[in-house]
């Protein structure tokens, strides 16, 4: 599959110094705390409509 828009050389040379610096640990742990504040996994055993129940 193809990209939509290709990458530049200076693009592929910036993600390529910045996964090459020391604490990337850091920054991958930052951005997967960030991703799961703004998109939370779901929790399958809650009732999404159990605040309703007193209402029905």
């Amino acid at each position: 599959m193809d990209a939509v828009i290709p990458l530049r050389q200076r693009d592929e040379q910036i993600l390529t110094e910045l996964f090459r610096q020391e604490g990337i640990e850091a920054i991958e742990e930052d951005i997967a705390c960030n991703l799961l504040c703004r998109h939370p996994e779901p929790c399958w055993e809650d009732d999404p409509f159990e605040f309703l129940r007193e209402y029905l």
